[in-house]
């Protein structure tokens, strides 16, 4: 029997619970179009992708969509496993990708340029995504478009038919893939089975450790719906038919399978090399009857384990296969998962010889595996590699420098500075592995990868500390500066804001590096927003508005500037507001800088009257229009709608949140709840309130973010109230309170507060009401203060009433301060309970 047909063989003696358990499951999930999450757990060798792959080769004619991504220990590129994963779908689906699903992967192949060529379709039609320009792919609390584009695939693909995901070997997953798992995870709607494995026993690295935090943290989100499968070593009893399943019919005695239960510890894997090396030895031949024997007249092997068992057998193939030594020794190095033109290309071999050479590695010995119908191939196990690689010695820091060297002179074509730097620290070159390592942490940056970004600049800082390497001191401030900027784009706020206190202190800073890292400072007080955390924006950002106008840096002073306006609009500094405004978007222009521009007047209605703002955005939407710029467009469609809803035209505000609505549910964005939500707030207030709830819940079923969340669920009620189920409402809004309290922002609690005492109000629970007036201070956002005691006084003075109580006075400083408030949109002269509405910018 050839080592191909021993391998394809799969026998699950002791194993037969656990996979009907598996089969369970998945019929749970395509009977009841629920979602099932499943995690196997065991040391190397053990079985579990065995298993796996068993229970998904049973499925494969049920009607369902498989899907795999894998992790790998030398490979740390951002969202490679699923990048990965894109990859062998569209090779393996064809028929598939067709409609909706269609267009989503065409948006994911422009966020994730790798998929691009990939994706079967005319340049022309690929141009249609190109308008996915600029995109923030991040919001401040890490809503990724890229995670939508994905999450929305799974979605589509699970409407047709039942989906499994096995996610293989997470130990290995570089950090935004264990994020994105996390998120498809806790957002897949049904008929989704998610398969993790993970190889325990093997924490050396801090990416083994971070993978087993994130591996309990997975197992937590959805205890119900999850099933631990921990594989253990098989017991001696079963050997014989183990044996016999490996080999075939075998006449081995009770004492020879003993010797090989001893050497193997009941590790399938172990047991599997250990039978090849028999095999290959001659200790164990086929007979003329068609039974594997024992021959006595041959020494049994002692082992010492898998790897000298493993390397036994290598010293046999190398034998066999002349070239095969330099070839396995160069794919070790390279890693689990090595393709062949970059081996071929390394090491000027001809291509067609060492795809023959690895060709009989696979079909006779099973080193190797070829991955589908490509020119890519891994390792028969990582044992194999682990034992070909740590059998190199120091051999190994030359052949990763020589390899490194060879990507180096590559690094044009193919563009992946993190593997560069793997190979170079692995040959401990370190100023050519921090080079390389503070590109890939600039590139994952760039890409909205925060996560990757923080970790990679953080090894940056430990390699020149504990490898005393040297690093101008430029460069090391654009490495701390850098740090900020990921540590910022995370929501780390409170960690960048000591990072950057620090680099003033303690670094020789530039000009330009001062303004950056006040500009930086500025965003991070906005974002903290509490305490006196306006007070150091506006501070901040004014030190770098000094700066960059001594330097004369026109596209900087019209970023500054644009930051500026939001921030003194939001900490109540109107008239600097508007002439921020109008000084950013004349910096903009003499920058040249139209997109900017335009991005700028797209948010005009926190500066303007409505019907001003309008015309600004009218404006910006035709460059987002002529430069494609589809999330922009939609972006502003929406502040149209919600500018025309502020003044009544509710017509006009349908008409543009629901072109808002088409374009953001065309790309599967993550912000598509907020035109819904509006949309619903528009219908609301025309009483059609059937219609408001419809998009209202919509949007509560698509809500992105913890902020839109609380406001959306306060619609609801709002809206329930108004239709006369107010117990409904008051469910609603106690289930919102944690969640108001665990959010910073003062404007939410005063929101709270004020439609909680309505509600009991109309329960005519008015000590309760009158309570809830008092349980948090007034909304000073926009030093609107004025408003908020306004609109408690106009409430409380009517619970007085309901109490027999004189009011008078009360309502008399309700109409006092009312006069006394900054002029606001219509909807704040509605009745004593107007939905309290919150568009977003």
């Amino acid at each position: 029997m050839s080592e191909k047909v021993v391998s394809s063989q799969q026998f699950f003696l002791d194993r037969e619970d656990t996979l009907q358990k598996l089969e369970s499951i998945f019929e749970e999930v395509n009977n009841y179009t629920e979602n099932k999450f499943v995690f196997v757990i065991g040391e190397a060798g053990i079985g579990k992708t065995s298993l796996i792959n068993k229970f998904l080769t049973s499925i494969e004619d049920k009607d369902t969509a498989i899907l795999t991504a894998r992790g790998y220990e030398e490979q740390d590129l951002p969202l490679f496993s699923f990048i990965e994963m894109m990859k062998d779908f569209l090779n393996t689906y064809r028929n598939f990708t067709r409609g909706d699903l269609f267009d989503t992967i065409l948006n994911l192949a422009k966020l994730v340029p790798s998929l691009e060529p990939y994706v079967t379709t005319t340049q022309e039609i690929t141009k249609t995504v190109r308008g996915i320009s600029n995109v923030d792919k991040y919001s401040i609390d890490n809503s990724h478009y890229v995670f939508s584009n994905y999450l929305s695939i799974f979605q589509k693909i699970s409407k047709k038919k039942t989906m499994v995901f096995h996610a293989e070997d997470i130990q290995w997953f570089d950090n935004t893939s264990l994020e994105i798992l996390s998120y498809i995870m806790k957002k897949i709607d049904k008929k989704i089975m998610i398969i993790i494995s993970y190889r325990t026993g093997f924490i050396t690295t801090q990416k083994d450790l971070d993978a087993k935090e994130k591996f309990d943290l997975l197992f937590s989100l959805n205890k119900d719906n999850s099933t631990l499968i921990e594989l253990d070593s098989m017991p001696e009893n079963l050997y014989p038919k183990f044996v016999e399943g490996f080999l075939g019919p075998h006449r081995l005695d009770s004492e020879t399978i003993h010797n090989i239960y001893k050497q193997t510890d009941g590790n399938p894997f172990f047991l599997k090399s250990l039978l090849r090396l028999l095999k290959e030895s001659k200790v164990i031949f086929f007979d003329t009857d068609s039974y594997w024997k024992l021959d006595t007249s041959l020494d049994f092997p002692s082992s010492y384990g898998l790897a000298d068992t493993i390397t036994k057998r290598l010293r046999k193939v190398y034998i066999d296969l002349p070239g095969s030594r330099e070839v396995l020794t160069y794919a070790s190095v390279l890693g689990y998962r090595f393709d062949l033109d970059i081996l071929t290309s390394f090491m000027k071999k001809d291509k067609l010889e060492v795809f023959h050479l690895l060709q009989d590695l696979d079909q006779i010995y099973s080193i190797v595996k070829r991955i589908g119908d490509s020119t890519t191939f891994v390792f028969d196990h990582r044992k194999t590699l682990e034992t070909i690689y740590s059998g190199l010695g120091s051999i190994a820091t030359d052949c990763h420098r020589d390899i490194a060297e060879f990507l180096e002179s590559k690094f044009g074509e193919q563009k992946d500075p993190f593997i560069i730097s793997y190979h170079y620290y692995r040959a401990r070159e370190w100023d050519k592995t921090l080079k390389f390592l503070s590109i890939s942490a600039k590139t994952s940056f760039e890409n909205y990868f925060f996560v990757d970004a923080i970790k990679q600049y953080q090894e940056c800082f430990k390699l020149i500390k504990d490898n005393k390497v040297s690093f101008p001191q430029l460069e090391y401030n654009s490495l701390r500066l850098g740090y900020a900027k990921a540590l910022l784009g995370n929501n780390s706020t409170s960690e960048c804001i000591t990072n950057l206190n620090d680099l003033e202190k303690t670094a020789s800073l530039t000009e330009m590096e001062r303004a950056e890292t006040k500009l930086l400072l500025g965003r991070c007080w906005r974002y903290e927003g509490s305490g006196d955390a306006g007070r150091k924006a506006i501070e901040s950002l004014e030190e770098s508005l000094r700066i960059y106008e001594k330097l004369g840096n026109v596209s900087k002073l019209g970023e500054v500037y644009s930051f500026l306006a939001t921030v003194y609009d939001h900490f109540g500094y109107f008239e600097k507001a508007v002439k921020a405004f109008e000084k950013s978007q004349i910096n903009f222009n003499l920058a040249n800088d139209v997109r900017e521009l335009a991005k700028l007047q797209r948010k005009s209605g926190i500066i303007y009257e409505s019907r001003r703002a309008i015309e600004f955005m009218k404006n910006a939407l035709d460059i987002f229009e002529k430069y494609s710029m589809k999330i922009e467009k939609a972006r502003c469609l929406n502040n149209m709608g919600a500018e025309s809803f502020y003044i009544g035209k509710f017509d006009d505000a349908q008409k543009y949140l629901g072109s808002s609505l088409e374009i953001f549910r065309s790309l599967d964005s993550p912000e598509v709840d907020v035109p819904l939500n509006n949309l619903g707030l528009v219908y609301q207030q025309k009483r059609e309130y059937s219609k408001a709830l419809q998009f209202f819940e919509d949007a509560n079923a698509n809500v992105s973010e913890l902020f839109d969340n609380i406001f959306i669920n306060m619609n609801i009620a709002n809206t329930l109230k108004q239709t006369g189920d107010i117990s409904k409402a008051k469910q609603i809004m106690i289930h919102l309170e944690p969640l108001v309290l665990q959010y910073p922002e003062s404007v939410m609690n005063d929101y709270y507060c004020f439609n909680r005492a309505v509600i009991h109000y109309e329960l005519k629970e008015y000590n309760i009401a009158e309570s809830w007036l008092q349980r948090f201070e007034p909304n000073n956002y926009k030093n609107d203060k004025e408003l908020a005691l306004a609109k408690r006084y106009q409430i409380l003075s009517k619970i007085l009433d309901r109490k027999g109580i004189d009011s008078r006075e009360v309502n008399q400083k309700s109409l006092e301060v009312y006069k006394t408030a900054r002029p606001q949109k219509w909807f704040y002269e509605l009745d004593y309970y107007p939905c309290d509405i919150h568009i977003w910018d």
